[in-house]
């Protein structure tokens, strides 16, 4: 038998880790919550916080979803393997083969990397703890997706905040100046950086030049 919790340890505080209690909210998700707050009150709330798709899903692929729930046959919805359907990667795969058409990528479409994942920060959270350890310093664009210092904060990383150019570009030129700023005061290494093109939320892209002088300089 397990005797029922006391008063006193139903009002007794949780213990929140220092890693918890100093992680700062995902602002815009304070904004929707307070958002949704104002409308079920009855206020009229345009939302503006939070980027939606414009529509919703594809027909074909909702009757899709329909039928894998409920069958007929009914299906047993269990366990993927950990990196998800294989099928469903393979499909993925061929989707870069035949949207972007560009050479020489059959032999870089592998779906040994291609993950499947329930959102894009569960994917961020994979691969930072795979690529940085607790205490890696890493770069970060001046203008960019917030969560990402979030988790790397989560992780016990710290983030080194780069300013991005005039064309809210994060490029070689941008990197090497922190990396030689950082030398001349005798701070950390980079030990890695985070690059998102197009970029969110400016939608800047880096072309190809860009991209391979960058790749050089890491």
């Amino acid at each position: 038998l397990i005797p029922a919790p006391t008063v006193s340890a139903m009002t007794t505080p949780i213990h929140i880790s220092k890693r918890g209690s100093s992680m700062e909210s995902f602002k815009v998700m304070d904004v929707l919550q307070r958002a949704n707050e104002l409308e079920a009150s009855g206020r009229k709330i345009l939302h503006c916080e939070v980027g939606q798709p414009e529509s919703g899903a594809p027909a074909n692929v909702a009757k899709a979803a329909i039928t894998a729930l409920s069958g007929p046959p009914r299906q047993v919805m269990g366990y993927t393997e950990a990196f998800g359907l294989p099928s469903l990667r393979s499909k993925i795969a061929e989707h870069y083969l035949k949207k972007y058409k560009l050479s020489g990528l059959e032999t870089r479409v592998d779906t040994k990397q291609i993950v499947i994942t329930t959102g894009s920060s569960g994917g961020f959270l994979l691969l930072f703890t795979a690529c940085f350890d607790a205490g890696d310093t890493i770069a970060v664009g001046s203008s960019g997706y917030p969560c990402y210092r979030n988790i790397l904060g989560a992780l016990g990383c710290q983030v080194a905040t780069v300013k991005l150019n005039a064309e809210f570009k994060f490029t070689a030129v941008e990197l090497s100046l922190e990396i030689a700023r950082r030398a001349n005061a005798g701070e950390e290494k980079l030990k890695g950086l985070i690059l998102s093109s197009p970029s969110n939320p400016t939608g800047a892209m880096l072309n190809p030049v860009e991209l391979e002088a960058l790749c050089k300089v890491c």
